[in-house]
């Protein structure tokens, strides 16, 4: 995890949270990066041989329906 870490501060990104229970983090990054961001992380999902796997998804809106 802290080599992707790194490689959003090196792209200029900024780490905004970290999580422990999902062994995570939250991240705010210019899109312009995104292409170099996918990349590296694929590279890093294979040299990983299967032990871990880095998932990058863009945040979205949660709506809650409620139910009576």
């Amino acid at each position: 995890m802290e080599s992707v870490e790194e490689l959003v501060n090196e792209l200029g990104g900024k780490i905004t949270n970290r999580y422990k229970l999902i062994k995570g983090f939250s991240m705010e990054f210019d899109d312009s990066y995104l292409n170099i961001l996918k990349n590296q992380i694929e590279r890093l999902n294979m040299n990983m041989d299967g032990r871990y796997h880095i998932n990058l998804e863009e945040d979205q809106i949660v709506h809650a329906n409620t139910v009576r």
